[in-house]
């Protein structure tokens, strides 16, 4: 469990770093790591895939999936990936190709078709890996601050006016 939330901090860590508008995680929310993953190491529709170092026996990769139910989509049970993290030295040598791998033969043992994840904007790594794999956005998340949406909207009516 220890490696796991060690591997959830980072990959928080880094999307924190890659885009400024992304949504801190709180002090309770980063404490909430683990009984996450006890949750998915509960549920049934679910896996967490852990790659170590041949070497050390350090964990150094993961990815975690889990199969999805929508009564309002057409597509009513959705693949999910989610908390895929390769440490930085040991990328570029198929770490996160073998756990997807794996979330493949999960997702095919199950019958599913479709496969969604999110990734931050700006992450070129996490962009260029999912794109290779034939991901494309389909949902744009934005985020903004209160006071710039109101001075926006200000000089807009400002600019009416004239």
């Amino acid at each position: 469990m220890n490696d796991l939330v060690r591997m959830r901090r980072a990959i928080q860590a880094h999307i924190e770093s890659t885009n400024p508008s992304i949504l801190e995680v709180s002090r309770a929310g980063r404490k909430g790591f683990a009984e996450s993953f006890r949750s998915l190491i509960d549920d049934a529709d679910a896996r967490i895939f852990v790659t170590h170092d041949p070497e050390s026996s350090t964990a150094v990769g993961m990815a975690a999936c889990r199969i999805r139910r929508f009564e309002d989509l057409k597509a009513q049970r959705v693949g999910w990936i989610e908390n895929v993290w390769v440490d930085p030295r040991h990328r570029r040598r198929g770490v996160a190709s073998l756990m997807l791998k794996e979330i493949v033969r999960f997702f095919r043992r199950h019958s599913l078709e479709i496969v969604t994840l999110d990734y931050v904007s700006g992450d070129v790594g996490a962009e260029s890996l999912w794109a290779s794999l034939g991901f494309g956005p389909s949902l744009i998340l934005a985020n903004a601050r209160l006071k710039g949406i109101e001075e926006a909207l200000l000089e807009n009516e400002v600019r009416r006016s004239r």
